[in-house]
Parts: C-alpha cells; structure tokens; sequence
C-alpha cells in the first residue's frame, strides 16, 4: 500500500472496516496526528507502539488503547505507565494484563484485586505478597479455581480456599460454560497434601469434575462411594482409581454406562465379563471392543452387538466369526465398507452385498462427501456415484470414483452441471467432449458470477471460452494469467484486463503489448510489460508516470531523462 499522507483520506480508510489499513500505512507526520491515531487505534488499538512518541505520553490517547486492550498500557511513556488510572483500566479490560504493568502495580492490593477478579489466572503476576493475601486469593479462585496453583502455600493448604478453587463458580445464570467450568475441580491438584486427603474437600472437587480423584490420595482413590461419585460424572475417571476398585463389578458398570471407552482401565477379569462389555459396547464405539478379552471377542452374542453398534469393529473380530454370515449381514447394515473386509467365502454372497449397498446409498444420501472415504468397490458403482457428484458442495468428488465411471458421460455431465470445476477430474476423451465442455460451462457461469477468484481453477477445457474470462478479468485483471493463449491474444479480453488492472499487461500475447491503445488503458501499472518501442513513447510514458510516479523506472533510458516526464513523475 502506497504510504497515506493526507489527514482526512487516513481517518476515512481507518473508518472504512472494509478497508485492509494499520497505522503503519500512514506517514510519520500522521502518526503524531492525534485525530488520525485515535481513528487507528479505535480500529486496531495494538497500533499504539506505531503513534510517535508524544501521543504515547498523552493520556487520552493511551487510555483510549488500553481500554480495547489492556496490555496496550506497556507501549505508552514511562511516566503514563506510572500512572494508577490507565493501569486499573487495562486490568479492568484484561486481568491478565497486570503482567504488562510495572512492578509497583503488581504489588498495589486495588489494582490486584480488580485483575484477579476479571481473571483468576492474574494471580500468577501479582507479587508473592499479594499470592499470600486470603482476600486476593479467594478472589482469583472463584473466577478460576486452577489460579490456586499460584497460591502461597500456607493457602493451598486453607480448607476453605481449596473448597473454593474445587467448586464451579457460576457468578450469574446464563454464564458461558468455558474452560472455567469444564476444569472445575480439577484444582485439587494444587492443594496441600493434607487437603488432598481430606474426605469433604475430595468429595466437592469429584462431584464438580470426576477426574479429580486423580488428585486424591491414594487412600480415598480406594473409597467406594467416592469412586462411584467419580465415575458417574466421567466414565473416564475410572483409570485413577485403586486397583481394587478397577476390579470391582459395580464400579466398572458405572464407569462403562458413562463412557465404554472406560473398559480400557477395568481389570483383566472384568473386560471378560460379558455384561460389563456388552454395556460398554452399547456406546457405540469399535475401539471399546478392543479392550475386551479374547475369549469375548470370539463370542458370537458380543461379535453381533458390537457390529450392530458399529460395523468397522468387524475387522476385529476373529476368522470364525467373520465367515459367519448372521454376523457379516449385521456389519453391513451399519456399516457397507465392510465388504472389503470380508472373507472369500461370504466376498460374492448377495446378501450381504445387497445391505452393504443399501446402507451406503443412505448414507451418501445423508452425506454425499462420504463418498470420498467408501470402499473402492462402491466407487466403481454408478447409481452411488451419481448421488455423490450431484453434490454442490463437492466438486472434486468425481476425482475418486472409479477409472470407468471417470469415463462415464452420465456421470461426468452430472458432475460438472454441479459444479464445471468438475470437469479436471474427467477422462481426457471427456474433457474434450463438446456437450461435457457445454455443460460444465453451465455449472462453473454461476460459481464465476458469484466469485470471480475462483477463475484461478478454471479447467483447461474452459480457459479458451470467452464469456468466462471476460467476467474474471473484469473483477480482477490479473485472472488473464489463467486464460488460454489465444484468449491473451484476444484484444478485447486484454483491453478489459487491463482496464480493471494495468499489472495484466504482463499476461498479454507480445503483439498486444505493443498495442497503444491497450498499454495506454492500463496506465501506469501497463509501462513495465509494454513493447520496446512503447516505453519509448513520450505520450505513454507521460501518461503513465503521471498515474504511478515510480514506473519512470520502466520508461526508455532516454525519456527517462526528458524534464517533461521528470516534472510528470514529481507531480509538477
């Protein structure tokens, strides 16, 4: 961006959200403007370091930064950073923020006390006094109860602090949930010894968060009902419990109705227990049946659940139980990939074939993108295929079907109709049919009027068509690079790239850019790919230079030493 030196441009492009500008794109003389620095740093306040330094020390402006962003207050002067008024107000906008402030700050209990509270993580930046304070403390815990790791010791081992730090502290009823809530209790990794073997305090964290018996000592991660308390919340907290407890029956049942994947941490007996697994196996996930025994994997009772959960889990069972064709035509109808699992003996069965098939048209149905990821046997299959590429939303969908149907004229006329981008992944033979060619025209018009940019993936095939490229280099000159050779020859597709971009030059066929009308319509940005003989023309330089003063550079060695063109590239 060329550098901005006039006041009332600078405050209406910092005005205009649409405009891409910071306050480094302005001159110094505007950076020491205080009407143009307020308009920036209401726009994009980390600008404050680009203001000069005297609108650093002025304490309107600084107060305006730090306001919309509280660490802004470390690029005003030393003497405003001194100051008590922009401090509170950069902690008021970030707690986080008092690590920005001087040491004097960090150590006042005021401006401790409002940072803490906008932000309990605050506490790891304020002055090992105040991480002694009970009252700054108990602030900072309540709004983030992990700030208890920054808190003097004698306070992780404060009863009623940790019980604070280890409660979700909900200030009002429609409070996002955030990362405050999720790790709520899980502050009890903080808090003393003595605390994380206290029963009351144990039991608050677990109810909050499960995986908070993590914490807990090793004797109260052996007590039963908090275990149960635990698991109940998070099925997951099952793998920090003792190991008398990972083998006890009721607790492992709890644990796997919350989360199957818990089947992982149960004792060896126990994922041999055909109601614990059935039940972990009930949440639908292939990966906790690999955490089942042997023996139960080869159980045909436990093979059809987990199958009917989840149809890939089919690859895991045992050779027995993959010939078996009850259990291959639960698979299929939950999941149609199996077919590139299954053995030789079921490979042709009809029956199988017939509810994979079946399962995967609804699914491509309900998910046409789906078809990326299909077994290769389903890709070869026209009917899916169809479905699939008649997509909007995917246009590269036809990349990964099958050779034959790559080659296929339905298929391929219902791909590029969807989307003409379509048309890159058709046979070669395809590419080149004239009705395809017709039809992905059809389908690429629409995306092109909506967004001309997506010219730069034009197909080969529609590069050489007019109208396309007419819309594209009318919305941005450059796209010329992207037609055909004998479109960059045409003198009326140039003409209009040019217009919109005098850059396109550099994209033309040789003869057009020795064109005058063309180089003339493309001003200064045309001069540098413009013909020998036109950079040595007086008319097209002068008009040029007179539009970009810098491209005298590119005027011949002789005009680049004509006073008139001089005084036209210094405005004069």
């Amino acid at each position: 961006m060329t550098e901005i030196t006039d006041k009332k441009e600078a405050i209406d492009n910092f005005k205009n959200m649409d405009k891409e500008i910071s306050l480094h794109d302005v001159s110094d003389d505007l950076r020491a403007d205080k009407e143009v620095v307020i308009a920036a740093l209401e726009r994009k306040p980390d600008d404050l370091w680009v203001a000069s330094d005297e609108l650093k020390a002025d304490k309107e402006v600084v107060m305006i930064a730090v306001k919309l962003g509280g660490y802004n207050i470390q690029n005003a002067s030393e003497d405003l950073q001194k100051d008590k008024d922009l401090a509170i107000a950069a902690v008021n906008q970030d707690g986080t923020a008092i690590s920005a402030l001087i040491d004097e700050w960090k150590n006042d209990k005021e401006i401790a006390l409002i940072a803490v509270k906008q932000d309990g993580r605050a506490l790891s930046d304020v002055s090992s006094d105040l991480q002694a304070d009970r009252e700054i403390v108990i602030s900072a815990v309540t709004n983030w109860g992990s700030a208890l790791e920054y808190a003097y010791e004698k306070l992780q081992a404060n009863k009623e602090v940790v019980l604070t730090a280890v409660q979700k502290n909900i200030p009002e009823p429609d409070y996002e949930i955030d990362e405050r809530t999720v790790t709520a209790g899980l502050a009890l990794e903080y808090a003393s010894a003595d605390l994380q073997a206290d029963r009351e305090v144990v039991e608050t964290a677990v109810t909050e968060n499960g995986k908070a018996i993590r914490y807990a000592s090793n004797e109260l991660q052996a007590d039963k009902d908090l275990a149960l308390k635990a698991v109940s919340g998070l099925g997951g907290a099952l793998a920090f419990v003792s190991d008398d407890l990972k083998a006890d029956k009721e607790v492992v049942m709890e644990a796997v109705k919350q989360d199957g994947n818990a089947l992982r941490d149960a004792s060896e007996d126990l994922r041999n227990d055909k109601e614990v697994v059935m039940t972990a196996l009930a949440m639908q996930d292939m990966f906790y049946f690999e955490y089942a025994s042997d023996q139960l994997r080869a159980d045909k009772e436990v093979a059809l659940a987990a199958v009917s959960s989840y149809g890939s889990s089919f690859s895991e069972l045992s050779e027995e139980l993959q010939n078996d064709k009850e259990v291959a035509i639960a698979a299929a109808n939950n999941d149609g990939n199996i077919v590139k699992d299954l053995p030789e003996s079921l490979l042709y069965d009809e029956c199988i074939l017939e509810a994979a098939r079946k399962q995967i048209l609804e699914s491509i149905k309900e998910s046409p993108r789906r078809f990326v990821s299909i077994a290769d046997k389903w890709k070869a299959d026209k009917e899916i295929t169809l479905i699939a590429v008649k997509d909007p939303d995917s246009y590269d969908t036809l990349e990964y079907a099958s050779e034959e149907l790559r080659s296929d004229i339905d298929v391929v006329c219902a791909a590029v109709e969807a989307d003409g981008r379509a048309l890159q992944y058709a046979s070669e033979e395809l590419q080149n049919n004239k009705d395809v060619i017709s039809k992905a025209k059809k389908g690429f018009l629409p995306l092109l009027k909506n967004n001309p940019d997506e010219y730069r993936y034009i197909p080969k095939s529609l590069s050489n068509d007019k109208e396309l490229a007419m819309i594209a280099v009318q919305s941005f000159g450059n796209h010329l690079e992207h037609a055909s050779e004998n479109l960059r020859g045409d003198k009326e597709v140039v003409l209009a790239a040019v217009k919109n971009h005098g850059y396109a030059l550099e994209y033309a066929s040789e003869e057009l850019r020795a064109d005058k009308e063309i180089v003339m319509a493309g001003k200064g940005g045309a001069l540098e790919y413009a013909s020998d003989e036109l950079r040595d023309d007086k008319e097209v330089v002068l008009a040029a230079v007179k539009d970009t003063a810098y491209t005298i550079e590119y005027a011949s060695e002789k005009l680049q030493a004509d006073p008139d063109v001089i005084k036209a590239s210094e405005g004069k």
